[in-house]
């Protein structure tokens, strides 16, 4: 600090102190009666009240402080109030509160305000943004796709750079790009260009077909050969794919023999393993006959039981030779076969009638009667209106030999299965296979 003494315009005597901190300079003028620096404020009561940088800040109004001191106190309280730069939440933001019957207040509006469409008048923000709103949704259409009601109207001029390039429906095809065409009429000319060159779907002859050349010294060309490259058997160095074509074909055809019967040293050779899933199923010469299914057995032994059966089963069957079949068409209820002994080995029965019938076997070699006594009765169901009785007994009834009579085969058709009764003969046809 520097303490400057001098006279003041009334004649009185005056000390200025001026100090330096930082930029800030301040001047105290101060007065004295006494005509001298005696009695006036000096640089340690300046300092005093003026304070040093390293005053701490007060927050307080009450008690001794410096101005520095005060100065720091009001800068903290600043900052403590003012928020930082940026977005701000409610908590951390300056409160203001506008008021009810201001300007701003009447102006902005309430949100119970009422939509307005008109500008004449009095009417608030909201009034008027809830009316612009308003009439900016009755124009514009909801998302998605619309009919043309529904569409926002939108008319080109016609005489526009647009409706001008882009031509008319009617402009005539071009094929050129020299001159003026309409964007349509280039398009028009695309199309039939590309329509010309593009072949139709489907299988084409050469001459209707897109022309494509390959390259001769290109790598398809390189790589795939010609016809002339010679066959090839073997993958090592260079060859192309004709030529290892070639080589394969030669190979596969030395292996393969030619259509038709061959010996054993015109075949390919193959051999079955000795344990595998086949040789082991199939079996070997050895194995034994077997006729259950149950259990494990190869199809050699299977093979050697079923020709066993089928040996058995042709013991049973009906004799190939020496059959007779008579077949009686709903004219008779009782007949005779043969006045011998004879086998009865298949019969078939065909009621037409409504009620259940019976068919009665006779060892006799004449008709039988209501006095004889049957040897043995199959019943036949009775007919309906959708089907007729139907009666047949062969081999899984009465076995191979079929039924043995040491008379004769006699037969009828009755109501009855105990006593021979003729039923309706036209109801009836009936078949016999004997011998």
């Amino acid at each position: 600090m520097t303490l400057i003494e001098g006279l003041t315009p009334s004649g009185k005597s005056k000390a200025v102190a001026v100090t330096e901190e930082g930029s800030l300079n301040i001047a105290v003028e101060i007065q004295s009666e006494g005509g001298g620096p005696t009695g006036g404020l000096q640089e340690d009561t300046f300092t005093a009240i003026f304070g040093e940088k390293s005053d701490a800040a007060t927050t307080t109004v009450t008690g001794n402080f410096s101005f520095i001191s005060l100065f720091k106190g009001l800068l903290s309280l600043v900052l403590d109030r003012l928020p930082t730069v940026g977005a701000k939440t409610a908590a951390l933001s300056i409160p203001v509160t506008l008021s009810t019957d201001g300007a701003f207040a009447t102006n902005f509006g309430a949100a119970s305000d009422a939509a307005t469409t008109t500008v004449t008048g009095s009417a608030s923000f909201i009034g008027l943004f809830k009316g612009l709103l308003s009439l900016v949704l009755d124009r514009l259409p909801t998302v998605g796709a619309k009919t043309a009601a529904l569409s926002i109207p939108v008319t080109l001029s016609t005489d526009g750079a647009f409706a001008t390039n882009f031509g008319a429906a009617s402009d005539a095809a071009t094929t050129t790009v020299t001159g003026s065409a309409s964007f349509i009429g280039l398009f028009k000319g695309l199309l039939s260009l590309v329509l010309d060159r593009l072949p139709t779907p489907g299988a084409k002859t050469a001459a209707l077909s897109i022309p494509v050349t390959l390259s001769t010294d290109g790598a398809f060309a390189t790589n795939f050969g010609a016809a002339s490259d010679a066959a090839t058997t073997t993958l090592t160095g260079s060859s192309s794919f004709i030529g290892l074509f070639k080589g394969l074909l030669s190979l596969v055809l030395d292996r393969l023999p030619t259509p038709g019967a061959k010996t054993a040293a015109l075949s390919i050779p193959v051999t079955l393993s000795t344990d595998g899933a086949f040789a082991t199923n199939f079996g070997a010469a050895s194995d034994a006959a077997t006729t259950t299914l149950t259990g494990s057995a190869t199809l050699i032994a299977l093979f050697k039981g079923s020709m066993s059966l089928i040996q058995e089963v042709r013991d049973r069957l009906t004799p190939s030779t020496g059959i007779s079949f008579t077949q009686v068409l709903a004219n008779a209820n009782s007949g005779f076969l043969k006045a011998t002994p004879g086998s009865l080995y298949t019969m078939s029965v065909i009621n037409m009638g409504t009620s259940k019938k019976y068919l009665l076997i006779f060892n006799k070699a004449s008709a039988p009667t209501g006095a004889d006594t049957p040897s043995r009765v199959f019943p036949v169901a009775a007919g309906d209106t959708l089907q007729d009785g139907f009666l047949f007994i062969g081999q899984n009834e009465i076995g191979g030999g079929g039924i043995a009579l040491s008379t004769g085969i006699a037969w009828m058709i009755s109501t009855s299965p105990t006593v021979p009764t003729g039923a309706t003969a036209t109801e009836t046809i009936l078949g016999f296979r004997y011998a």
